[in-house]
């Protein structure tokens, strides 16, 4: 049985990965700093009937921060540009 996306969100912050980035001021933050922070798990849900319920949970921390949190965006045409730029440049970075 797959874990649904309310299950994993559970589950990271038992790992610690308690802040929510799509909130202000943390929003805000990412946008302003994303070199600060590195990409520790993708995680990929799938709708079963609506393509609206397709979404991607990114695990992220930074230790210069000291911060551990998630992001959460829309998959294909229901993505937000914001976060996809983000993910653009901490993917960049951590592939370098």
């Amino acid at each position: 049985m797959e874990s649904t996306l309310v299950d994993t969100i559970k589950e990271v912050d038992k790992l610690g990965y308690s802040i929510d980035f799509n909130r202000s001021p943390w929003k805000d933050k990412l946008q302003l700093n994303p070199t600060d922070f590195s990409i520790d798990n993708i995680f990929r849900f799938e709708g079963m009937t609506n393509p609206e319920d397709e979404a991607i949970l990114y695990t992220l921390s930074s230790a210069t921060l000291g911060l551990k949190g998630y992001l959460l965006n829309g998959y294909g045409v229901y993505s937000e540009e914001w976060i996809d730029n983000v993910v653009h440049k901490l993917n960049v970075r951590n592939n370098a």
